[in-house]
């Protein structure tokens, strides 16, 4: 078959020399001329122009820049190209333009198949990897026998022209987020004096991987409920950009922006939510999740509202006091994305639950010894040792000064969400 292809870059050579080991009259153009020219020696026929390209071709196929090199070159090729004759672009486009492109050829009476890859210039060679393919289904089974022949794989995406370019956007997409995260890794792990090829032996027991399945399953439907609660998850952020901070040298590409979008979305209540809640507003909060609790803050009764404050800033390791009043009776403070408010009364009126052996306050913790050591260290004592319960955690109690029960628990089955919480 006598095939004319427009864009010989990297990809687009591995292309034509698969065409030609499998036989095919390949007639290329490439607008830097000087990259279509070794062609020639392997067979093909270089072309001046489009248009010389096209003429008596049986197929066009593209492999260019982005859309406008895609309809600049369709522009000069079209008056040349039998109208009998297919055209498939392998091109990385967008949507939206390859939309209006597929109308616009659609009603000049041509026949348009958009086909991005996602495949280097050998697998192109070889006809391995995954080709994408849109547009109207009698032109897909026509061309599917020709196309298979280039490729390892061909996902058929349906009639509507755009859906491959959006869908070889998203696959580029998770590809550069993956890239900058081990980027970013990389960076963390220099600063902490650990040798990148070490880094990589993380990987080789822990597939982050298999968070597409596990937590993007969830954001799909919208499920938010929290196995790796968002403001955790904004703790770990912190760690690693301060960690990098040691090295002067270090540039870090997502975990800043990372930080920024979990700070907004914490501002906006979603603390207490699943790590992706990230998702929230590309997804929409769908209608069953409305109403919803976002989080639950305690509110302890105390005699003295600047020894109880002390006690927990210093003891429990809470943050960022906020008083109220004159003198102050209400105050409020944070720790790790949770809140707690203390409200002085009268002393009658203290009613700590811990007179009948109960908790006031139950905080979850990542790892109670590093809780049970700090709180010794800061001067604070446990009403006893670190017990395991029958519901999977292992817990300590601490008394505030008026008598409320706080107790620290850790789960002590971990699930593989949990790793690095």
């Amino acid at each position: 078959m006598k095939i004319a292809f427009l864009g010989t870059g990297m990809m687009g050579t591995g292309f034509v020399r698969g065409l030609l080991a499998r036989g095919h009259e390949v007639t290329a153009w490439n607008r830097t001329a000087e990259r279509a020219r070794p062609l020639a020696d392997e067979g093909a026929r270089v072309a001046e122009t489009p248009a010389r390209a096209a003429e008596g071709a049986g197929r066009l196929y593209l492999s260019l820049s982005d859309d406008d090199a895609v309809d600049a070159a369709l522009a000069a090729a079209l008056p040349a190209l039998p109208e009998a004759a297919p055209i498939v672009d392998f091109t990385t486009t967008a949507p939206i333009p390859t939309r209006a492109r597929a109308g616009q050829l659609a009603a000049g009476g041509r026949r348009f198949l958009h086909a991005p890859v996602f495949m280097g210039p050998e697998n192109a060679r070889l006809a391995q990897g995954l080709m994408l393919a849109s547009g109207p289904e009698e032109i897909f089974a026509a061309l599917k026998p020709e196309l298979e022949t280039m490729t390892g794989k061909v996902w058929y995406l349906g009639p509507e022209p755009g859906r491959a370019a959006a869908f070889k956007l998203f696959g580029n997409s998770m590809f550069f987020a993956v890239v900058s995260g081990l980027a970013d890794v990389l960076a963390v792990a220099r600063a902490a004096g650990i040798a990148a090829p070490e880094v990589m032996e993380l990987f080789q027991h822990l597939d982050p991987s298999r968070q597409i399945g596990f937590r993007g399953e969830k954001m799909v439907r919208g499920d938010f409920s929290p196995t790796f609660e968002l403001s955790m998850a904004r703790k770990d952020v912190r760690l690693a950009i301060e960690t990098a901070a040691a090295d002067p040298n270090a540039r870090l590409a997502i975990l800043p922006a990372i930080a920024a979008r979990m700070d907004e979305l914490k501002e906006r209540g979603h603390g207490a939510a699943d790590l992706g809640v990230l998702a929230v507003d590309a997804l929409g909060q769908p209608q069953r999740d409305r109403r919803r609790v976002l989080t639950s803050t305690p509110l302890l009764l105390v005699r003295d509202l600047r020894r109880s404050m002390d006690f927990y800033l210093d003891v429990l390791g809470y943050r960022e006091p906020a008083t109220f009043g004159e003198p102050p009776g209400f105050a409020m403070m944070h720790r790790d994305g949770y809140d707690l408010m203390l409200q002085r009364c009268r002393p009658e009126d203290v009613r700590p639950n811990g007179k009948a052996g109960a908790w006031d306050v139950h905080l979850r913790v990542a790892d109670v010894q590093a809780e049970r050591r700090a709180i010794e260290a800061a001067g604070g004592k446990l009403l006893s040792e670190p017990e395991t319960t029958e519901y999977g955690m292992i817990e300590i109690v601490v008394e505030d000064p008026d008598g409320h029960r706080v107790c620290l628990g850790q789960n002590l089955v971990v699930s593989p969400d949990d790793v690095g919480r």
